[in-house]
């Protein structure tokens, strides 16, 4: 077998071990809610590693597994800001530091973007972000429960980051 092979062999059987020991290594998990369209549909399966970001650092744009602060809820949400980092929003724009970030992840809905009763603000405050701390925000912005809701979260409310989003579930 060639080298790619073997390798290919050894991270699915990494994956499936990781799977039999109840999502210790990586877990998927079915998005319920719009919160992240257009990049995750309703229905899509996130699979999250749960161990990767405990060796390295989070970075802006990575999707990430979140424990809600002070709920049972875990939702998933894309991390826009970093520990230190100033954040606001003006006009669905988000400012790190003073500067508009780029934010290639959100696309216009158009006719299939979901009605909803109350959608969140387009603005809001700027935020010092404390050691440790991160910015979530879903990719849909008029909806989701998400930093803008429950505050900046701590590195130990994220779960895990995702490392693969598979199709409809039937």
């Amino acid at each position: 077998m060639n080298f790619f092979v073997k390798l290919g062999l050894f991270l699915l059987a990494v994956v499936m071990v990781g799977f039999a020991f109840g999502g210790w290594l990586t877990v998927g998990v079915t998005m319920t809610s719009s919160a992240m369209l257009p990049s995750i549909k309703d229905g899509m399966v996130v699979f999250v590693n749960r161990t990767s970001y405990q060796v390295r650092d989070l970075r802006r744009g990575e999707i990430v597994l979140v424990r809600v602060p002070g709920q049972e809820l875990q939702v998933v949400r894309r991390i826009v800001g970093l520990p230190g980092e100033t954040i606001d929003m003006q006009a669905g724009h988000v400012f790190i530091n003073g500067n508009k970030i780029d934010e290639p992840w959100l696309a216009p809905l158009g006719a299939d973007e979901p009605k909803l009763d109350a959608p969140l603000s387009d603005y809001f405050s700027p935020v010092v972000l404390g050691e440790g701390s991160y910015y979530v925000l879903s990719d849909f912005r008029k909806a989701g429960n998400d930093s803008r809701t429950f505050g900046p979260i701590r590195k130990d409310s994220i779960l895990g980051t995702a490392w693969s989003i598979f199709g409809r579930v039937i």
